[in-house]
Parts: structure tokens; sequence; C-alpha cells
């Protein structure tokens, strides 16, 4: 077909069709306390979400162990839902390391999106890399249930033994 023009595609426009990932970074690193918020400004709708936070300077031991989490927070008129969490716990303290999580996220009409991160004990972020947080709208998206495929096969078996 020679000089093909289309300007849209079943009623919707190029430009509609186009991904487009959202990136927000601080890359300042440095002390936070022991709890840090990141207020998101995304638009209502379907997003799929990521971040990356990196911890350093979380000092532990066996006696007083630490915790961390990161997790996304969703809130708006008629109520608030928690995705994408990643915890952890150390006897040994935390020294660059990333909580990473993903989720499918629903922001809703007058709503708030926030990235929020705490720990046991004072944290740091990890100074040169930023805490980011990346999302991918997700127009027309559907969720269908998850099944279970029963109990796995023991380690010594897949193996052959």
């Amino acid at each position: 077909m020679t000089n093909l023009n289309a300007d849209s595609l079943d009623g919707l426009s190029a430009a509609a069709l186009q991904s487009r990932a959202q990136v927000f970074k601080d890359g300042a690193g440095g002390a936070r306390g022991s709890h840090e918020m990141w207020n998101i400004p995304l638009a209502p709708g379907d997003y799929a979400i990521s971040y990356t936070v990196g911890f350093d300077n979380v000092t532990a031991s066996a006696a007083a162990p630490a915790s961390m989490r990161c997790y996304v927070y969703t809130a708006g008129p008629s109520g608030s839902a928690y995705s994408a969490v990643q915890s952890a716990v150390s006897t040994g303290g935390f020294t660059d390391t990333y909580a990473n999580a993903s989720a499918a996220v629903t922001v809703p009409a007058s709503g708030t999106t926030r990235l929020i991160c705490d720990s046991s004990t004072n944290f740091n972020t990890t100074t040169g890399v930023p805490v980011q947080f990346s999302a991918i709208r997700l127009d027309g998206s559907s969720a269908a249930p998850l099944t279970t495929l029963g109990r796995p096969i023991p380690p010594k078996a897949r193996l052959g033994r």
C-alpha cells in the first residue's frame, strides 16, 4: 500500500496509543529518620508501578534486630489501599540494601499516592542511587483470579534423586 496515512486506529489517535512511563526520583540521599514519605502526583487511573529505595547505615544486633519496609499507599474518598510491600528483618543491619517491588494499583479520583518507607531505627537512603518510582498508565486493565497449581515438587524429586 503506497501513501498509507492512518490518523487513528479504532477511533484512537497515535498519541493516545503511546505508552508513557512517568519516573520520579529523589537523588538527595542521606539521613531520613525512621520514616520517610514521598508524594507521587499521579492522575486517577490504573497503573503498573515499581520502585527502588536504597537503605544504608541501619544498625542492628541479635538483641535488637532492625526491620525495614516500603510500600505504596493510595487513598481516595472511599478508602485506602496498601500495595507493593517489601520488607526485611536483619540482626546485622542494612548497608546498601535495596527495597524493590512492583504492583498494579488504582489511583482513585481525588486520590493521593505515596511511597512510604520506615525502619525500626533511623536510616539513610543510599547516596548516589536515587529513590526511584515508575508508573505506566494501563488503559482498560482488568483483574482475573489467580489459580494455584497445587503443592510444589520437592527439590530432590526435581533433580531425579
